[in-house]
C-alpha cells in the first residue's frame, strides 16, 4: 500500500513539474519577444535619436569666401567657441554672439585657452572678466551655457554636454592672411583640417553627432587682444605723464562688449592696467585657434 502511494505521489508530482516546465517555456517565448520587441524599438529609437539615416560627412565654412550654413530647425546644435581670450574683448564677444544667433536655442560650449604669457593678465582675470561678458550678454537668451578653461581636445569632445546634440558646430577665427587665395585651395586647407581632427569627429560620428567647422573672418587691426593691450600701454603712460585721456578711454570702450556699463568699462580697463602688460603678438602653437 506505501509503494502504491508513493508511486502516485510521485507520478503526479512529475505531471506537475511537467506542466511547469511547460509553463517556464512559455514565459520564456514571451519575455523572448518581449526582447525582440524591445531590441527592434530601441533600434528604432536609437536611429532616430541619433539621425542615422543622415549625411554626417563634415563641412567647413569659411565666411570670408561667402559660405553660408545651412541651418536645420529640426536638429538640436551645440556651439563650440574656443579661444585665447587674454584678455577677452568685445571680438569674442560678437563671434560667439554671431554663430549664436545662427543657430536659435543651442548650446554653447566656450573653452578658454589663455595663459598669461601671452599678455600678462593673470588666468584667474581673464576667466572671471569673460564668464562676466557671458553672463551678461547671454542674461535673457535661451541657451545652456557651459564654460571650460583650458580643457583639453580629448576633454571637449568626449564631453557629455554634447552628446544630447545633433550637430557640433566648432568655431574657429580664421588665422589665414586676408590677400592669400585660398579659394582655389580650399580643398586641401580644408581636408588638413579635417585630418587633424579625425578621430574626434569620427567618436563623435559613431553616436550620430555631425560636426562641421566654422570660419570666421577676423580683423585683427580693429579688435584683438593684443590691439586691446597697446591701447591699454598708451592709456597707462597718459595716465603717468597726467596727460588727457579721453580719446584713449573712447577707444579701450570700443574693446569692451556693449552690453556693459560705462562705469563698469572704466573699472575693468583699471584692473586690466593694475598687472604688467605687454603686446605679445606671437602666438603659441598651444594657443593657436587649430
Amino acid at each position: 500500500m506505501f509503494d502504491l502511494d508513493l508511486k502516485y505521489l510521485l507520478n503526479n508530482n512529475i505531471d506537475k513539474w511537467a506542466n511547469n516546465i511547460d509553463k517556464w517555456a512559455n514565459n520564456i517565448d514571451k519575455w523572448t519577444n518581449n526582447i525582440d520587441k524591445w531590441v527592434n524599438n530601441n533600434n528604432k529609437h536609437y536611429s532616430k535619436k541619433y539621425n542615422r539615416n543622415k549625411n554626417l560627412e563634415t563641412q567647413i565654412y569659411w565666411e570670408d569666401l561667402g559660405h553660408k550654413y545651412q541651418f536645420d530647425p529640426k536638429l538640436k546644435y551645440c556651439v563650440y567657441f574656443k579661444g585665447c581670450c587674454c584678455p577677452p574683448h568685445k571680438g569674442h564677444i560678437n563671434s560667439i554672439k554671431t554663430a549664436v544667433g545662427m543657430f536659435p536655442g543651442c548650446k554653447l560650449l566656450i573653452n578658454q585657452v589663455g595663459s598669461p604669457s601671452r599678455h600678462g593678465t593673470s588666468r584667474e582675470f581673464n576667466s572671471e572678466l569673460l564668464q562676466k561678458y557671458i553672463n551678461v550678454v547671454f542674461l535673457n537668451q535661451n541657451n545652456e551655457i557651459k564654460y571650460m578653461l583650458r580643457a583639453t581636445n580629448d576633454e571637449v569632445y568626449s564631453s557629455p554636454f554634447i552628446k544630447s546634440c545633433d550637430v557640433l558646430v566648432v568655431i574657429r577665427g580664421d588665422e589665414i592672411e586676408p590677400n592669400y587665395n585660398k579659394s582655389n585651395l580650399i580643398n586641401q586647407i580644408n581636408q588638413t583640417k579635417i585630418n587633424k581632427f579625425k578621430k574626434y569627429i569620427d567618436s563623435l560620428n559613431k553616436i550620430g553627432i555631425k560636426v562641421d567647422f566654422l570660419m570666421q573672418t577676423r580683423n585683427v587691426n580693429k579688435l584683438s587682444a593684443t590691439k586691446f593691450i597697446e591701447l591699454i600701454n598708451v592709456y597707462k603712460k597718459r595716465l603717468l605723464k597726467n596727460k588727457s585721456v579721453d580719446k584713449e578711454l573712447k577707444n579701450l570702450y570700443n574693446f569692451i562688449p556693449d552690453e556693459i556699463d560705462n562705469k563698469t568699462k572704466f573699472d575693468i580697463i583699471n584692473k586690466i592696467c593694475d598687472f604688467e602688460t605687454w603686446a605679445h603678438k606671437k602666438i603659441s602653437e598651444s594657443d593657436s585657434d587649430w
